[in-house]
């Protein structure tokens, strides 16, 4: 079972003057959560009925039939529920999941690392994430380009991209920035930053080696050159679902970590491919400097 992404949505209900909507994947979520509890029913492996509804007090995760069954879950010999029980809750629960500037991290990533969903679910759970996310900005920003009046403002957003070795893949994460002219959360009034917009696997990062290239003492990094086209198929049908289906295009891609690549001329054309399914719209490539200069200084030093 998959979480379902055509359930109504919070954020399509709130007022035309409400700013962005950090709560915005929060029923997404809590399908999610459900989907889990379903799936393996009652906690205690000896019994796993599945109607149990009672669920552990602490981390709202886990579900019994009983007391007896979840005793008998607290203290079981292999995986007791009192050892993953703050687990649980550290990567699933609103509160205990803050990333910042208002935001809560997303619940898919937090069931992913204790083992609850599968890959493919949680692939699924972060797309249905993102288009939460362009929702929420498309109603966000169809208020600011109402109330423009010099016809300046675009349904833009942008994103900071990166590839990194996260739960032993090789993973795209994109942070998004939208701008709300109602809100007081982010980068100073008016812009609001997301993490975890895109969460792609791009390659297997269980190799030593591949972890070490992409993560070396200083500079970006970088990463086998299929991972390389498959970052780029990523980024373009994020490019045509933000466009496509929610009228939105990206101004501009910050790339860091394992992304340096990007300013070869050899991508010249991966980045006229990603400005054609961008609507046509131009898009503002920006190296982060941090990580060029190390590159720089390293090249200079061989």
């Amino acid at each position: 079972t998959t979480p379902n992404s055509n359930i109504n949505r919070k954020q399509l209900q709130h007022s035309t003057t409400m700013p962005f909507n950090h709560n915005f994947a929060d029923d997404d979520e809590e399908y999610l959560i459900g989907v889990v509890r379903k799936a393996r029913g009652c906690f205690n492996v000896n019994c796993r009925e599945p109607s149990a509804t009672k669920r552990c007090a602490k981390c709202q995760v886990a579900v019994y039939c009983s007391k007896e069954c979840q005793f008998n879950d607290w203290n079981d010999d292999n995986v007791p529920h009192k050892k993953v029980c703050k687990l649980y809750r550290d990567n699933t629960a609103a509160d205990m999941r803050p990333e910042g500037n208002g935001q809560k991290g997303a619940v898919a990533l937090g069931l992913l690392s204790v083992g609850l969903i599968t890959e493919e679910v949680c692939t699924k759970a972060m797309k249905d994430r993102s288009d939460a996310f362009l929702a929420e900005a498309k109603r966000c920003l169809d208020i600011d380009l109402k109330n423009d009046e010099y016809g300046f403002r675009k349904a833009t957003i942008g994103l900071a991209a990166a590839v990194v070795c996260n739960l032993g893949k090789i993973r795209l994460q994109c942070a998004a920035t939208v701008h709300d002219s109602e809100s007081e959360i982010g980068f100073g009034r008016g812009m609001v930053t997301v993490n975890h917009i895109i969460f792609e696997e791009v390659g297997e990062g269980g190799d030593e080696d591949v972890r070490r290239r992409l993560h070396p003492p200083s500079g970006a990094g970088d990463i086998p050159e299929q991972c390389r086209d498959v970052v780029v198929e990523k980024l373009k049908s994020f490019f045509r679902r933000a466009n496509n289906k929610y009228g939105i295009s990206i101004q501009s891609v910050n790339y860091g970590r394992g992304m340096s690549w990007m300013s070869d001329e050899d991508f010249r054309d991966a980045k006229k491919e990603l400005e054609g399914v961008n609507g046509g719209n131009m898009i503002i490539w920006i190296p982060d400097m941090a990580y060029a200069m190390e590159d720089a200084m390293r090249d200079a030093t061989k």
